[in-house]
């Protein structure tokens, strides 16, 4: 289920991830696995933000998911 309509409407603290822009879609991917947990939603979010950065590099300002030899 869609949260937000447009990146326009995803708060801004929610719209970078270690100064890199993050997609409507991943931000989507990173706040279902943070409702997901029955943590605490501060403590959910973090842990869906450090498993989304293992699976995924910075290049050029955005997230990329990691292919085969990306570190």
């Amino acid at each position: 289920m869609a949260r937000f309509a447009s990146i326009n409407q995803v708060p801004e603290r929610l719209r970078k991830l270690r100064h890199s822009r993050l997609s409507l879609g991943q931000i989507e991917t990173i706040l279902a696995a943070a409702e997901a947990s029955k943590k605490p939603f501060a403590v959910a979010l973090g842990e869906a933000q450090a498993q989304f950065m293992a699976g995924h590099v910075e290049r050029d300002g955005q997230w990329i998911k990691k292919q085969r030899g990306d570190q």
